[in-house]
């Protein structure tokens, strides 16, 4: 099982490491994947302002996948952190972190906003990668909660951290963030067209009804 330390170290370097120069954006209904590129931290961000992604107002959903050819043991192991924050960064609130030991839904983090775990949405989804060679563990969520308090939907984006330390057996994590599902443009007009009709098809069958003697 993985320890609380491990938890809160996850947590506490994806809080510490949100700085903009760092960051790497990833448009909306676009899989990413995050692989180690000889680096402690690999992050990926995607704006979820209102209106952008996919889910009703007040709400943030997005897919997170993990695989790794880890073995279990003592010690730190590869990561994938999600966290919600403002456009500008702060305040931050951890949704979830996935290791070779499964996921910790809201880990307690210092300074952080406080998350309901039990308000999270937990869902497995058919990974949009494959698994890492001789994975011994690979999982895919989709993750549906309430913002938490504190944060707002108008300026709001996820920031996603895998975490290498560097031992033996290799790692990579995924995100999907789904668009915003809009009503397409042609039916639009289509119901333009539609009204004028009906409403002349409804005058002219009124007209044409047998009046009474």
């Amino acid at each position: 099982m993985r320890t609380t330390n491990g938890i809160l170290f996850s947590s506490l370097i994806a809080a510490a490491c949100i700085r903009a120069d760092a960051q790497v954006f990833v448009p909306v209904d676009t899989p990413a994947e995050l692989t180690p590129t000889g680096e402690f931290l690999v992050t990926r961000e995607v704006n979820l302002t209102s209106g952008v992604a996919d889910g009703p107002p007040g709400r943030a959903k997005f897919e997170l996948g993990f695989s790794t050819s880890e073995s279990a043991g003592p010690g730190l192991h590869d990561s994938l952190t999600a966290t919600l924050t403002s456009l500008s960064d702060t305040p931050i609130a951890v949704i979830a972190t996935i290791d070779l030991s499964g996921i910790t839904l809201a880990p307690t983090t210092p300074g952080g906003l406080a998350v309901n775990a039990g308000g999270i949405t937990l869902t497995p989804v058919v990974a949009r990668f494959a698994s890492v060679p001789g994975a011994t563990f690979s999982v895919a969520y989709s993750i549906d909660l309430a913002i938490p308090a504190g944060l707002d939907g108008s300026s709001l984006k996820l920031i996603v951290d895998f975490i290498d330390v560097g031992d033996p057996g290799g790692s990579k994590g995924s995100l999907f963030v789904p668009a915003s599902v809009a009503v397409p443009e042609v039916e639009s007009w289509w119901l333009m067209g539609a009204l004028p009709a009906w409403a002349c098809w409804g005058r002219r069958r009124k007209s044409q009804a047998p009046t009474r003697s």
